[in-house]
């Protein structure tokens, strides 16, 4: 005896499933950079430094001169430690936005921390700072 779906489901159950549904609606267009790039914004929300890092790329690779982007792939570059890639990332950034106040805070907070730390001068208080810079609420919700 085969049972049909809406015949297994609950009256109760039918409105858990639409808000599922309904949620998962806005990453059904993966193909969209501004579906990998919101996607991407809460992976880094979440601390998930690598899917952040890998959809920002995918976004990047369908927009390639969003400085948005760049920036919020500079910041995920900063949460994975590669702070090399990141320095170029916010050059990139800046280059495509000159006069975006937000992208050029990001690469100042950047570059007073890469400084020390190239030189060797990274103290405990400055990883601590970045550490600070990382949180979620920094990072961009979408793309402008």
């Amino acid at each position: 005896m085969k049972f049909h779906l809406a015949e297994k489901l609950s009256r109760r159950s039918i409105p858990a499933l639409l808000l599922v549904t309904i949620s998962c609606t806005s990453y059904s267009h993966p193909d969209r950079p501004e579906t990998q790039i919101a996607y991407g914004t809460e992976m880094a929300q979440r601390g998930y430094w690598h899917e952040a890092k890998f959809r920002f790329e995918q976004a990047l690779s369908k927009k390639p001169n969003d400085p948005h982007i760049w920036n919020n792939l500079a910041v995920s570059s900063e949460g994975l430690g590669k702070f090399t890639e990141a320095l170029e990332q916010y050059k990139k950034a800046l280059e495509l936005a000159p006069g975006d106040d937000k992208i050029a805070q990001n690469y100042a907070r950047f570059a007073e921390f890469y400084s020390n730390f190239a030189r060797g001068k990274v103290e405990t208080s400055d990883q601590k700072k970045l550490d600070d810079r990382l949180k979620p609420e920094l990072l961009p919700r979408r793309n402008r």
